[in-house]
């Protein structure tokens, strides 16, 4: 690095190049040598650290009544993935993974809420909850995927038609772990002050550009939903003028279509069943495509 900036800097070969050259790579060597013990402790301290929450989590959900079969539960860590946790089947058992991240950060209340969280979508599979079996997410998405075969197409569809399901963990979670509403909240109102919440979706052609649009217009619906659907306060209406802020900027048909998907989130009930929970993800889809491919319907 010394000797690119000293190039730019100078626009030639500076004085003593050599010498800090020899320096700053003696330095640069000392800190990577001290970052790397840093990591290798952090590193072997991490699993203790899950192991321990966990098992507070574990005992956590016992004894709000939704105690889960640990002994068909995996719980990992995982530097690669794009969120804080991640869980899904694998046959009988359950696999939970943790961001790094979360182990020390706090967002969303930090581990504790995250493994919570991560628990209720283990708990409502194992009692197989309508919104949590695998058979119907793959019976609605594969004919869709089928007519959108593009690797970006498909990657949306399947976040998109994951949202109705978040509704159902989160309602576990605000139930299992007290005072987890009012950190989701505080989080989320943070979200809707950044751009992230209006900016859209970047990329070359309108058609992909759009499809990115929807999923940001399906993203911002559930978080308010949420809001309101478990009447968390929001006193400066931040979520509200950020998704008018949204929609104002996006074609007729967004509005509809956000009023479609907040009316979804707000009624599901904990008793759907599963034909109907089907029904509800074949309509929500269908809907979102419509938006996706500025169709009406």
């Amino acid at each position: 690095m010394i000797g690119v900036y000293g190039d730019i800097l100078f626009a030639r070969d500076y004085p003593y190049r050599n010498l800090a050259e020899s320096i700053g790579t003696i330095v640069l060597g000392i800190g990577i040598v001290v970052l790397s013990i840093g990591l290798i402790i952090e590193w072997k301290r991490m699993p203790r650290v899950v192991d321990s929450m966990a098992r507070k989590a574990l005992d956590t959900m016992k004894e709000a009544d939704y105690g889960l079969d640990d002994s068909r539960l995996w719980v990992g860590i995982d530097p690669m993935l794009n969120s804080w946790g991640h869980s899904y089947p694998a046959g009988d058992e359950s696999v939970i993974l943790l961001h790094p991240g979360s182990v020390y950060g706090d967002k969303v209340g930090g581990l504790y809420q995250t493994i919570i969280h991560e628990m209720s979508h283990v708990y409502l599979t194992q009692k197989k909850h309508p919104s949590h079996i695998e058979k119907t997410y793959e019976g609605v998405y594969d004919p869709i995927v089928k007519r959108f075969p593009k690797k970006w197409q498909s990657k949306i569809i399947r976040v998109a038609m994951y949202y109705p399901g978040e509704v159902f963990t989160e309602d576990l979670t605000f139930k299992v772990l007290e005072g987890s509403k009012t950190t989701w909240a505080k989080v989320t109102l943070e979200y809707f002050r950044l751009r992230s919440a209006i900016r859209k979706a970047l990329a070359i052609s309108s058609k992909r550009r759009m499809w990115g649009n929807a999923l940001i217009l399906v993203r911002n619906c559930y978080y308010a939903s949420e809001m309101e659907r478990h009447q968390m306060p929001d006193p400066t209406g931040v979520a509200k003028n950020a998704n008018e802020k949204l929609l104002s900027s996006l074609p007729p048909v967004a509005s509809s279509a956000f009023d479609y998907f907040h009316q979804v989130f707000l009624s599901l009930r904990d008793n759907i069943t599963t034909g109907d929970y089907e029904k509800t993800l074949e309509d929500y889809l269908s809907k979102f495509i419509a938006l996706a491919e500025l169709r009406s319907g």
